[in-house]
C-alpha cells in the first residue's frame, strides 16, 4: 500500500488502522485534532463515511442535525463501554434538548435554565431549589 500524507496544521497525529474482521482489509484513518472539513476534503478520504466525536466541529462543518446525531452516537458509545444500557429514545430526547436552538448547548443545566420547565429542572438534582 502506498500512502501520501498531507499536512493539516490542526491535526496533531494520524494513524492508519487496518480492520481485518470482515475478511477484507479495510483501512481507517484515525485522526487526532480538529478541522473536520480539511480531513473530509483530503484526496483519498471518503467524506461521506468520515465521522468525528467533536460535536462542535461537526456542527460547524455539517450542521446542527449532524451534531445531534453525533451527540446520540457518543452518549450511546460511552454508556455501552461502561456496561450501561440506555434506551435510544431517551438519548434522543437529551440530544434534542442540547440542540433545539440551532446551536449545541454544552451545559445541560444551562440548557434547562434557558427554556426548561420546572419539572425538567426538578429532575436534575435541583428539585429543592426549583420546587420550593
Amino acid at each position: 500500500m502506498e500512502v501520501v500524507v498531507q499536512g493539516i496544521p490542526e491535526v496533531a497525529r494520524a494513524v492508519i488502522h487496518i480492520d481485518e474482521q470482515s475478511g477484507k482489509n479495510k483501512y481507517k484513518l484515525l485522526v487526532e485534532g480538529d478541522n473536520l472539513r480539511a480531513v473530509m476534503a483530503t484526496h483519498g478520504v471518503n467524506g461521506s463515511r468520515t465521522t468525528s466525536n467533536n460535536t462542535y466541529e461537526v456542527e460547524r462543518t455539517l450542521g446542527i442535525e449532524a451534531a445531534r446525531s453525533t451527540i446520540i452516537n457518543e452518549v450511546q458509545y460511552t454508556m455501552v463501554n461502561h456496561g450501561m444500557s440506555i434506551d435510544r429514545r431517551h438519548v434522543m430526547l437529551l440530544a434534542d434538548l442540547m440542540s433545539y436552538k440551532d446551536q449545541t448547548c454544552w451545559d445541560l443545566y444551562r440548557c434547562l435554565d434557558e427554556g426548561g420547565s420546572g419539572f425538567s429542572k426538578g429532575e436534575l438534582d435541583q428539585s429543592t431549589n426549583t420546587l420550593l
